[in-house]
């Protein structure tokens, strides 16, 4: 059985009018804890190219610059891991094969974080060394002439959609059903998904559609503002540039609460879909 458009949409908007609060609030509440690690790390990174600086020996610098790139490396893994985390937290709150509390969301998305880090590396992986065979592969093709470029471009376009069908409930399958092996959760979420492309990927362009129409009418609204500063008219045009800000803000939360819910929703019709097979 495909996955049903209009029972995804209908469910999707059902958890985002009924868990709302829960959602934004667990969203904002990551947000502050990344908002934290950036300000701790910048003090760390100031401070100790202030003390090499004041030392003067070009030996100190040289070892701070290899343990600069270390600690940012260190750094950027914290920020994936806080991203994972929040994923993993909010896909829980959005499922409505589970009903959780706000603090057992928060907490589930710790424990979970590591293991969708460790999809997100093994992806990473993955795409690198696709990326390389395609590569060599997309180089024969450039010497066929531009209709072989442009079928070729097609097919990485199509390749890459098809992917995000098979891997959009990651972050479920880890938060809901509790699997905490990364490689166990990709092969998870390529059971659930098979034979299901086609219904998924037409859920995701309604999704695509929304986000679109969202962000294109504050756009275009923008757009007006920086006519107006062109035209002279200055304090109006400042004044909703920063409304605009506030907006596009607003989105980002809204829009990251609406992906979330979707990728839960379509993982709990995937199960039930599984079930009654």
């Amino acid at each position: 059985m495909q996955v049903s458009v209009s029972k995804v949409w209908g469910t999707v908007l059902e958890i985002v009018k009924a868990r709302l609060g829960s959602l934004v609030g667990l969203w904002l509440v990551y947000f502050a804890i990344q908002m934290f690690v950036s300000a701790v790390a910048f003090m760390f990174i100031g401070a100790s190219v202030s003390v090499a600086a004041l030392e003067g020996d070009p030996n100190a610098l040289g070892a701070m610059g290899l343990g600069m790139l270390l600690f940012m490396a260190i750094i950027y893994l914290g920020y994936v891991y806080i991203a994972s985390a929040q994923s993993a937290a909010m896909s829980r709150m959005a499922s409505p094969l589970v009903q959780t509390s706000f603090g057992d969301a928060f907490s589930s998305g710790f424990a979970n974080g590591l293991t969708l880090l460790g999809t997100t590396v093994l992806l990473l992986l993955g795409y690198l060394v696709g990326l390389l065979v395609l590569g060599m592969v997309g180089e024969g093709v450039a010497m066929a002439g531009v209709l072989a470029q442009g079928v070729w471009a097609i097919a990485m376009a199509a390749l890459l959609i098809y992917l995000a069908c098979r891997l959009i409930i990651l972050p479920p399958v880890v938060a809901v059903e509790g699997v905490r092996n990364p490689i166990t959760a990709i092969v998870r979420s390529w059971q659930l998904t098979k034979g299901k492309v086609l219904g998924i990927f037409l859920s995701l362009l309604v999704f695509v559609a929304i986000a679109l129409v969202a962000v294109g009418v504050p756009f275009a609204m923008f757009f007006g503002t920086i006519m107006g500063l062109s035209q002279g008219d200055v304090g109006p045009a400042i004044g909703a540039i920063f409304g605009m800000v506030v907006i596009f803000a607003v989105l980002a939360v809204l829009l990251a609460v609406l992906g979330s819910t979707f990728g839960a929703v379509v993982h709990s019709q995937l199960v039930g879909s599984e079930t009654a097979e």
